[in-house]
């Protein structure tokens, strides 16, 4: 089972935690207009074989965003039944982690 994050505690683990992956599963698109800063974009039907070259286990922590949470809890699901031991994500999405006035970077 994944876990829910809130933007707040997010920002505290961006801040003073390196060992977590943060993954924007939205279109590269929305990504480089607005993102989470040391977020990575993976596209949700890439997500598995992308996660394999990047993390040396599956134990690594994985926080998942999308723009309202539309899709990151079946994203999340997938990666817990594919072995992934600690998956959460983002409540809101980016819209809460704006509402709550949180930094976002831009690519362009």
């Amino acid at each position: 089972m994944y876990t829910n994050i809130s933007p707040t505690w997010l920002k505290y683990l961006i801040e003073n935690t390196p060992n977590f992956i943060l993954i924007d599963i939205r279109e590269p698109s929305l990504h480089e207009s607005s993102h989470i800063e040391h977020s990575i974009v993976i596209e949700p039907r890439k997500i598995i074989n992308k996660l394999s070259n990047l993390v040396s286990s599956k134990k690594t922590k994985l926080i998942i965003y999308d723009q309202d949470n539309s899709e990151s809890p079946s994203v999340a699901n997938l990666l817990i039944a594919d072995g992934y031991h600690n998956v959460s994500i983002l409540e809101g999405g980016l819209q809460q982690w704006i509402l709550e006035q949180q930094p976002v970077k831009s690519l362009n």
